[in-house]
C-alpha cells in the first residue's frame, strides 16, 4: 500500500526516534507523541482496505502487502 508519510522533527534528531522503514500512520503519530509529549507504546503495523462499493467494510490485507522498497 502506498502512502506519503512525511515527518519533520525541528531538532532533526531522527536517530533518537522510533522510526523504521515499514512504519504505518498509526505508529507515526505514536512516535511523534512519544518524542515530544509522553511515552506511547507502538501498536502492531497492520493494513486494511475498503473497496469503494463497500465503504467501511474493512478487510485486513497486512499479509498481502509487501515490504516497502
Amino acid at each position: 500500500m502506498s502512502i506519503l508519510n512525511a515527518i519533520y522533527f525541528p531538532d532533526r534528531a531522527y536517530s533518537k526516534s522510533k522510526l523504521y522503514k515499514s512504519i504505518t500512520p498509526v505508529n507515526t503519530m505514536r512516535t511523534i507523541v512519544d518524542r515530544y509529549l509522553w511515552e506511547t507504546p507502538l501498536l502492531p503495523d497492520r493494513n486494511f482496505y475498503s473497496p469503494i462499493d463497500r465503504q467501511f467494510k474493512f478487510l485486513e490485507v497486512t499479509d498481502m502487502v509487501g515490504e516497502p522498497s
